[in-house]
């Protein structure tokens, strides 16, 4: 099954390197061409969680490079795309004009970014193309342009296709390549209850500059915790997310699984980059403008990331740690 992978971040970098180590033609789409160079010519090191380094040999081109990449090509179209970008860039034309394109085929687009809101955001930009969402549990550290660290399992779920024969050998590849993948009749809930997590963890890591394990020892954080967490919950409630009881300890089950990870959002931070916050916390409150409801914790996070992120970027080279 030949993949083209668009995003040359973490996520991106962790599927493209095992799909490519398990035998899949693989392409990845950048934002730069630097990027795009060093892994045409090098190819893509991934570290494994027990120290194991491999090197993955796959095609890459800049976004930018589609039309001229695209007469060159004689080997026929994708059989998957996954598109592995931040939120922050789904608004990007040179970005949508690549979808489009290789899209053309009627196939459908595997989406991984975080928060709510990007899979409508992309049906209304590109209203001829199928977009399914997925949710990633799994833990990946970028290190360079071309290396990529697995900081921990987890596993893939994704919406239900209407094309059965297609997603069943899209599923069989991925856990062939080592991806625990899935397909979900709930997806929605999913995506809720990973927003659930992330609308704690990655805000007050990102201001706090600590590590996930951190969270906890911190003075008067844990309160807050508890706090942002009801907050949250009781707008994904009333957006129809179901009860089990047991979400305050899935989340701090999370803190100590993933204890000496950086969250993606202090990882943009120090690195200078927009952050997901208004994905993220920012979901939030306008999912709760939508139910009637107010989000003030969410909200008051929104604007303070977005300050401290402002502040950080100042003086920084942007594009000198491409996210894809």
């Amino acid at each position: 099954m030949r993949f083209h992978i668009i995003g040359g971040g973490a996520v991106g970098l962790s599927y493209a390197g095992r799909l490519a180590l398990a035998g899949s033609p693989v392409m990845v789409w950048t934002r730069t061409a630097g990027q795009a160079g060093m892994l045409a010519a090098e190819g893509i090191v991934v570290v494994g969680s027990s120290g194991t380094v491999a090197a993955a040999p796959v095609q890459a081109a800049a976004a930018a490079e589609y039309p001229s990449w695209r007469e060159a090509d004689k080997r026929g179209g994708a059989e998957c795309l996954l598109l592995t970008v931040k939120q922050t860039h789904i608004s990007d034309p040179v970005l949508l004009r690549l979808i489009q394109e290789l899209a053309a085929e009627r196939l459908p687009v595997l989406c991984l970014q975080n928060g709510v809101g990007h899979i409508e955001h992309l049906q209304s930009e590109l209203p001829g193309i199928t977009f399914i969402p997925a949710v990633t549990t799994e833990g990946a550290l970028r290190q360079d342009g071309r290396t990529v660290q697995l900081t921990g399992q987890g596993e893939l779920h994704m919406g239900e296709s209407r094309d059965a024969q297609w997603q069943k050998m899209l599923l069989n590849t991925l856990n062939e390549a080592g991806i625990a993948a899935f397909m979900s009749k709930d997806i929605n809930n999913r995506i809720y209850r990973k927003l659930l997590v992330n609308a704690v963890i990655n805000p007050l890591t990102a201001l706090l500059g600590v590590r996930n394990g951190e969270l906890q020892q911190q003075p008067g954080v844990p309160e807050l915790m508890k706090k942002l967490h009801e907050e949250t919950m009781a707008v994904l409630l009333a957006a129809g997310l179901p009860e089990t009881g047991h979400e305050w300890e899935e989340l701090l089950t999370v803190c100590e699984k993933t204890a000496n990870n950086r969250s993606s959002m202090l990882a943009d931070i120090r690195n200078g980059r927009q952050t997901e916050i208004a994905a993220i916390n920012g979901g939030v409150v306008k999912l709760a403008e939508k139910l009637g409801m107010a989000a003030p914790l969410n909200l008051a996070l929104v604007d303070l990331v977005a300050a401290v992120a402002e502040q950080s970027g100042k003086g920084r080279n942007a594009g000198g740690d491409d996210t894809g």
